[in-house]
């Protein structure tokens, strides 16, 4: 008798175990949002470029994007109010691509409400310190920025992310060619482009390459060697090639224990308004050397050796400016921070769909604190979903987009545009994705 009770009593214990835990489970814990800048990895987080100036005397930076930063001296003060002497440590990313922006967490809702979502055109965040001690702009100071664009900024706005939470719209910037690219190509391209000094022979010509010294003055390689093309090879097209300017010569040998080298014109020549074709010529030429001087073989082999140096660092400086933006947006700062060319995402073409994913078999997204990202790569934006956003998730129909979860151990779990694109057209309101598993490094180097 005394059994059967301490059974039942047991079984009644086990029942309340059982109701409370199934009562734990379908009422987990909601995670709430939090608007600030969090990486979603801290070791894969966009790194800061470091620049170290003096405080009195400001800076000028160009970076490798296209963007220029100007600091005039003196413009720096501590938190406190009171004056910075010495050595400045300026700290600067900027933030062109969604995977950046995702990288680096900085939110793209306008505020913690996330009712609003901006689209950027490019981002740049500027940090100022004095032995560790991070710094404040003077009120009556400012910094000029020319951001790099990569992308059309029509109907964009200067935003702020005050107290690194909520975005404000500042001010107006200016938008316009990136003038600076331009110079510097046009200097690169006029590497030894200028017209020829000839004299004739009756069966030879004999003429001077000039180099633009003003402009590069470290290009003098070469600049006033005598070349001489035999009669032989003379045609109108060399003659031609003698008489106009060319974008590009290059000195290439061809034996040089016969003095036998080939002088390589290029030139651009436009068609119509947006055509243009590459015109090229090659002479066979050899050096005129001083006959009264003994050293003149080695001295031209020394030059040519000089020249072929100084070449390949401007085709490799070439490279480099290419990789600049076309266009630059034009504004000043009165905060250091955090400061985006933006504007609100459009709401047309955007439909809220409810989803799930392969790995929730494994793993509890709200017990794990499993955070989304949508990824909207043509309106360079990311927004971030918790656990329980996910039944109303924005998907654009008619842009590209991808979703990434942040899975623990380091690990990515990514669903890519055309996987979603395909499932679109079969679903309504609900999608199940599979994904395709990566540890953090991976998935950005592959990215990059």
């Amino acid at each position: 008798m005394n059994t059967h009770k301490i059974n039942i009593s047991a079984l009644c214990i086990l029942l309340v175990i059982s109701i409370a835990f199934y009562q734990c489970k379908s009422n987990k814990p909601t995670i709430a949002y939090q608007q600030k800048v969090e990486a979603p990895f801290a070791k894969h987080d966009i790194p800061f470029q470091e620049y170290t100036f003096d405080h009195d005397k400001g800076i000028k930076i160009e970076r490798g994007t296209g963007t220029m930063i100007k600091i005039e001296g003196g413009s720096f003060e501590k938190k406190d109010g009171t004056s910075v002497t010495g050595s400045i440590s300026l700290k600067v990313r900027e933030f062109h691509d969604p995977t950046e922006i995702f990288q680096s967490g900085i939110p793209m809702s306008q505020d913690s409400l996330r009712n609003n979502f901006l689209q950027s055109a490019g981002m740049i965040e500027l940090r100022a310190f004095s032995n560790g001690e991070e710094l404040n702009l003077k009120n009556n100071k400012s910094v000029d920025v020319e951001l790099a664009g990569f992308k059309p900024s029509e109907g964009y706005q200067l935003y702020y992310l005050e107290s690194n939470k909520n975005w404000i719209v500042t001010d107006k910037f200016m938008s316009g060619e990136n003038n600076r690219k331009k110079s510097k190509l046009d200097k690169i391209l006029s590497f030894l482009s200028k017209p020829f000094k000839k004299k004739e022979a009756p069966e030879e010509v004999i003429f001077t390459l000039f180099g633009n010294v003003e402009e590069a003055p470290y290009l003098q390689n070469l600049k006033s060697q005598k070349w001489k093309v035999s009669g032989k090879n003379i045609t109108p097209e060399v003659m031609e090639a003698i008489r106009i300017n060319w974008d590009e010569v290059k000195v290439v040998a061809l034996d040089k224990k016969k003095k036998r080298y080939q002088l390589q014109f290029t030139k651009s020549v436009s068609i119509d308004y947006e055509k243009s074709i590459i015109k090229k010529i090659s002479v066979e030429a050899s050096p005129v050397l001083d006959e009264n001087n003994a050293n003149a073989q080695d001295e031209f082999e020394k030059e040519l050796k000089n020249y072929e140096a100084t070449l390949q660092k401007m085709e490799e400086e070439k490279k480099r400016v290419m990789l600049e933006a076309d266009m630059v947006n034009s504004f000043k700062i009165n905060k250091m921070g955090i400061w985006n060319v933006d504007k609100l995402m459009s709401a047309e073409g955007v439909t809220e769909v409810a989803v799930s994913f392969d790995f929730e078999k494994d793993i509890d997204p709200i017990l794990n604190n499993i955070t989304l990202f949508a990824i909207y790569i043509d309106d360079n934006s990311v927004i971030k979903y918790m656990p329980g956003d996910w039944k109303k998730v924005k998907f654009q129909t008619n842009k590209r987009m991808k979703l990434v979860a942040v899975l623990p151990n380091n690990t990515i779990a990514c669903v890519e545009a055309n996987v979603i694109d395909a499932k679109l057209k079969s679903a309504e309101n609900k999608c199940h994705f599979s994904t395709v598993k990566s540890d953090a490094g991976s998935f950005f180097k592959k990215q990059g």
